[in-house]
């Protein structure tokens, strides 16, 4: 780990990167944790390629064209209002014309670079943080609701089994 670190792929200073979803992070951490769920005894190659695949997300994700237009840094400034907020509602129209942006302009380049719209993306970012919590606490379905900005566990509930598959009960099982 010292030597990722040392070459620069990992920035302790900006954990939350830009296009993280785009690069496969999600989905790479997703694979780690099933692997991770079930340990092998001993040295376990597929975990440790999966581990590797999480880096090289990371890294990518990492990378920034040196010059971005303007329209790119409002995006990346709306992805970063998203994970600041997410539980509070949001005008995606309102918040492009804040960042000087047209929105039908800001939704296109919005989903081109994050394989979301806008609204589509907060929704995964809630999603994400509910099964955070699922996987680590007994809180009910209510309660991670509320904490991850749904109106009610059924919203909840129907938006985590049209994501993942499967409803937040069995899933945390």
């Amino acid at each position: 780990m010292e030597k990722v670190l040392n070459s620069g792929a990992l920035n302790p200073k900006a954990p939350l990167l830009s296009g993280a979803l785009t690069t496969g992070l999600e989905s790479a951490l997703e694979a780690v944790h099933a692997r991770a769920w079930h340990p092998q005894p001993g040295f376990d190659p597929e975990l440790a390629a999966q581990g590797l695949a999480v880096l090289a997300a990371c890294h990518a994700a990492g990378l920034a064209p040196t010059r971005q237009s303007r329209i790119t840094l409002a995006v990346a400034k709306a992805e970063r209002h998203f994970a600041e907020h997410l539980t509070e509602p949001v005008d995606v129209e309102l918040l492009a014309r804040r960042l000087g942006a047209a929105y039908s302009h800001f939704r296109k380049v919005f989903k081109a670079h994050t394989g979301f719209a806008p609204w589509q993306y907060m929704i995964r970012l809630r999603l994400s943080q509910a099964r955070r919590i699922l996987a680590v606490s007994d809180a009910t379905l209510e309660e991670v609701a509320a904490r991850v900005g749904f109106s009610s566990s059924y919203h909840l509930s129907a938006g985590f089994k049209q994501a993942y598959g499967m409803a937040p009960d069995p899933w945390r099982r």
